[in-house]
């Protein structure tokens, strides 16, 4: 049986499909099964065309994250997908909503102790900023998140 990721994305735009993409056809990421949760949630209208989608995000990253919901619709997919591992992208979204996404995920740990969380690290190696114990470094969660991103 594949193990399943479920993977936290800022956006749904032309990088991040791109992204999708390129896991599809990667070889090693073919034992797995993924799905996908994006912090910045964009209408129908916003993916219009490139303008559109760049006006929403710059909208959304503009005004404030809701924790509560983000934490929701996480826990929604959990339940549904049922995740071996949350995989979190340090995009854009994380940079710029870093303490309402932290908290969230330390919610879904506190209720999913097993899922293992990894986050994309390479943006924080030159910071000074303490990640919480919730990040799996293990060399199998570090090589997933390398064939990922």
């Amino acid at each position: 049986m594949k193990e399943r990721i479920l993977v936290l994305q800022s956006v749904n735009d032309q990088i991040t499909r791109f992204r999708e993409i390129r896991i599809k056809q990667s070889p090693f990421l073919q034992n797995y099964e993924f799905k996908y949760v994006y912090i910045i949630k964009l209408t129908s209208n916003d993916k219009r065309n490139k303008q559109t989608i760049e006006k929403a995000i710059e909208r959304a990253l503009n005004t404030s994250l809701d924790e509560k919901e983000l934490t929701r619709r996480l826990k929604l997919e959990i339940l549904r997908f049922n995740p071996n591992y949350l995989i979190v992208h340090a995009g854009m979204g994380f940079l710029r909503f870093t303490g309402q996404i932290l908290n969230s995920l330390m919610a879904i740990k506190a209720d999913h102790p097993n899922l293992i969380i990894g986050l994309e690290r390479h943006r924080w190696h030159n910071t000074n900023m303490q990640l919480p114990p919730i990040f799996d470094m293990s060399q199998k969660t570090v090589k997933l998140i390398e064939e990922i991103f």
